[in-house]
């Protein structure tokens, strides 16, 4: 199935991709790919995008407003016509790139590219997990839509090395088609100046106690549970600590309870979903990260974007970060005494730097590269 189909030409013009997702809500996968995207030469590339879940999302216009087409092509469930329908939408746009974002999903919507006659098919892994509980019917559907994949993709990329190691094959440094592409924030947000560990010190000495921030969908993936024993252990050590907890989602409710119950409601604040992250990583000293797994945790980026350094799980992808990055210290949420201790070594950390290579000016060079090979 890897040897395409003849692709309709653009007469020289600029590649024209096509990219699938399932909504333009406002999470990791969708920021860090609208930064991307504004930053795309459109000489050199042309891109709509196409939403296959039931909601356009806050990202929507800013999408038109880059010039792009926002086309939908509904995923319902029980019905069989969506590769045929998904099939004739990518026809009548002519692409020369199917950039699909919707996990292993990916391999039925590369699948309907193929049959689209597109010679550019591409799938760009986000995370380590798809979220759902290992049943029998989700290890099958696993099963058969990464093979599904592999025969229908011309390019995997995936943004951590992590992402590869566990969905790919154990030897996918040998497959030509894999490469890792670290889809980074877009730095011109980020323009605040890095604070010093002695302004830090200083800072810290002056709240009584740090300020630690959270910016994370409430879901459990994100493992806000273990900030209450965290926050026991981090309190005896700086009465005069504070958490600040900015996102919304399905446990919002759930977590603002169970800190009611532990009685350290004075200690955290609730801020919902918020647009001003950056503002927010600049007045904070650490930034926390429990997660039981992750992608590339976009916010990680961020925070070293500013200055503020990171402490996170021993998941993959946060030591992956660790490695080309300063300023990220891991500590495994589970042990609290051990995370209050990481977080005493962030705030002294002397060196917080984001390297160039996980910016997204950076991402943005390279998938244009990518998207040129497939030129008509």
């Amino acid at each position: 199935m890897n040897e395409s189909l003849p692709s309709g030409s653009n007469g020289g013009g600029p590649v024209r991709v096509l990219h699938v997702l399932g909504t333009l809500a406002r999470g990791g996968v969708e920021t860090r790919l609208l930064e991307a995207l504004r930053q795309l030469d459109p000489t050199r590339v042309r891109f709509d995008v196409c939403l296959i879940g039931a909601n356009e999302g806050v990202y929507a216009p800013d999408v038109r407003a880059l010039g792009a087409q926002v086309l939908t092509c509904r995923l319902r469930p029980g019905q069989a016509t969506f590769l045929g329908r998904l099939a004739r939408t990518i026809r009548r746009g002519s692409y020369d790139v199917i950039h699909s974002h919707v996990h292993q999903f990916s391999g039925v919507v590369l699948l309907a590219a193929w049959l689209a006659g597109i010679r550019g098919r591409c799938a760009l892994l986000h995370s380590e997990s798809d979220g759902h509980r290992s049943t029998v019917r989700r290890r099958l559907y696993r099963r058969f839509t990464r093979r599904l994949l592999a025969s229908t993709a011309t390019e995997i990329v995936a943004a951590s090395e992590a992402i590869l190691d566990s969905l790919w094959r154990s030897n996918w440094r040998t497959d030509p088609r894999c490469r890792v592409i670290y889809v980074g924030p877009d730095t011109r947000r980020f323009r605040h100046a890095g604070v010093s560990r002695e302004d830090r010190m200083r800072r810290v000495r002056e709240r009584g106690g740090p300020v630690l921030i959270h910016v994370a969908r409430f879901a459990p993936v994100k493992n806000h549970e273990s900030l209450v024993p965290i926050a026991r252990e981090v309190l005896a050590r700086w009465p005069g600590a504070r958490f600040v907890l900015a996102g919304d989602g399905p446990l919002f409710a759930r977590i603002q309870d169970l800190i009611d119950r532990a009685h350290l409601t004075g200690a955290f604040r609730f801020l919902g979903d918020r647009g001003d992250i950056p503002g927010l990583l600049a007045e904070a000293d650490v930034l926390l990260l429990p997660s039981l797994w992750e992608g590339l945790p976009g916010v990680v980026m961020e925070a070293l974007a500013v200055g503020v350094p990171v402490v996170g799980s021993p998941i993959r992808p946060i030591q992956e970060i660790a490695r080309h990055n300063k300023g990220v210290v891991v500590a495994d949420p589970r042990n609290p005494t051990a995370f209050a201790s990481a977080i005493d070594e962030a705030i002294d950390s002397p060196l917080v730097e984001l390297s160039e290579e996980f910016s997204a000016e950076a991402a943005t060079n390279a998938l244009t590269q990518l998207y040129e090979t497939y030129r008509s």
